[in-house]
């Protein structure tokens, strides 16, 4: 069991849910999924894997994914204030693609975007190596990812949401020693809000997109090759979701501190705070030598998750 601990900087970003149509609404820090998906990214190219290179008929960006969302918890931490604001942006793609079939007053077709702006933040990505190369045996010859590559996987980081939105690594440390806690204390990262007994008085709440880890177990279990990542779950008779849209309530480590109309829109101010929390049976926190405070499922300590 290793913990990747990396400090980005990242002035502007948005990373929004894929419901969202004419006002994209973002998450106020980068997700659990948002975190793997880059050290997965950064993994394929420290491998040689192209994204859509297909292994046994199944993407490499998948198959990469899947292994490391089923061995992987990661959390955010944020290390200066915070402003979330929005901005129009135009859809450029639509000018380009469907220029011939719409009108001309369309072509200035444009949508709201919301956007955080901030420093830096902190990602703690908690990892099963040998479960990672486990999954990935069953698609790659004798896969031996390292401690080593998973820092320099977090080291390719260049972008976090949208391609202009750049981020840049500044220090990435890898450690396998943590001081444990107790399930009672402060966190500096967010939590999802099923893991603690009650609600803490400080921190935010927010919906956020998930990664296979997270996501309850009757339908954890059936995600069992890459391609079901995609699959979509049977809700009721009349309603299905996708797995990669599944959400879940997380406790933010951040404080309100004003909120402002402008032009008819909302303009949200924070600051980070830690967070006081009383974890459930089965849930421990951790400290980093670092600083960082992240609960976490004891079985997945123990390395039997």
């Amino acid at each position: 069991m290793i913990c990747s601990s990396t400090q980005i900087l990242l002035p502007i970003f948005s990373l929004g849910y894929p419901e969202a149509t004419t006002i994209l609404i973002s998450h106020t820090l980068p997700s659990p999924r948002t975190l793997i998906a880059l050290l997965a990214r950064g993994l394929g190219e420290i491998i040689g894997l192209k994204s859509e290179q297909k292994i046994h008929d199944t993407p490499a960006r998948l198959v990469l994914q899947w292994a490391l969302e089923s061995s992987s918890y990661a959390f955010s931490h944020p290390l200066s204030p915070i402003k979330k604001s929005f901005q129009m942006w135009r859809v450029i793609w639509l000018e380009k693609t469907w220029k011939k079939e719409i009108e001309p007053e369309r072509l200035s077709d444009a949508v709201e975007m919301e956007v955080v702006s901030l420093t830096k933040i902190s990602a703690y990505i908690f990892t099963n190596l040998n479960k990672v190369n486990i999954l990935l045996g069953k698609y790659l010859p004798h896969p031996n990812l390292t401690e080593r590559d998973i820092e320099l996987g977090l080291r390719t980081i260049q972008v976090i949401g949208k391609s202009e939105m750049l981020a840049t690594p500044i220090t990435t440390e890898i450690f396998n020693k943590f001081n444990i806690i107790g399930s009672a204390g402060k966190i500096n990262v967010y939590c999802p809000y099923e893991w603690v007994k009650k609600p803490p008085e400080e921190g935010v709440e927010e919906d956020m997109l998930i990664h296979i880890n997270l996501l309850p177990d009757y339908i954890k279990d059936t995600i069992d090759e890459p391609k079901k990542i995609l699959k979509e779950i049977e809700l009721s008779k009349r309603e299905k979701i996708g797995c990669r849209r599944i959400k879940a309530r997380f406790i933010l480590p951040l404080s309100l501190m004003r909120k402002i109309s402008y032009r008819g829109k909302i303009i949200e101010y924070f600051k980070p705070v830690d967070v006081n929390v009383e974890l459930k049976d089965g849930f421990t926190i951790v400290e980093i030598a670092d600083g960082g405070r992240i609960p976490l499922p004891t079985m997945f300590l123990k390395g039997c998750q």
